[in-house]
């Protein structure tokens, strides 16, 4: 199965990060009646003490014969006891985002659009020297 995406993302996706998910898709089978896709990279050694690569979250929604990402959320551990919080969240499928310490903000920001950007490339980066060694993905 490769991904498709509609025109209208809400932000900037780039041709190599559609590559980077439609070649981690394309390692499962995936039956036609799929109609969302949730991918879930994570670095085990991760931790409160030590740091790493925060762990990432990915969903992809279809309508009619296209993709759509829905979301992606990066998280890290924050707070007195360290759990796991959102740190950055595109919700393009509200269009906005938020980023710790910053209100709610509009997807459509000029800064938050080169945000992306800057976020996007780090990503797959991190994924090409293999920071994430659990990569899961999710069928519904």
């Amino acid at each position: 199965m490769k991904l498709t995406y509609g025109e209208k993302l809400g932000i900037p996706v780039s041709d190599a990060f559609k590559q980077l998910i439609n070649d981690g898709v394309g390692e499962h089978q995936i039956s036609d009646d799929v109609t969302a896709i949730t991918l879930n990279y994570r670095d085990s050694l991760y931790s409160p003490e030590d740091g790493g690569f925060h762990p990432v979250e990915l969903r992809f929604e279809k309508k009619g014969d296209c993709w759509h990402l829905a979301y992606l959320t990066d998280f890290s551990y924050a707070g007195f006891y360290s759990e796991l919080e959102k740190e950055v969240d595109f919700d393009v499928t509200h269009g906005v985002a938020f980023i710790r310490f910053m209100a709610e903000v509009p997807l459509s920001r000029p800064d938050v659009q080169d945000f992306f950007n800057t976020y996007q490339a780090n990503f797959i980066s991190y994924v090409e020297m293999e920071a994430y060694d659990d990569v899961k993905l999710t069928a519904n």
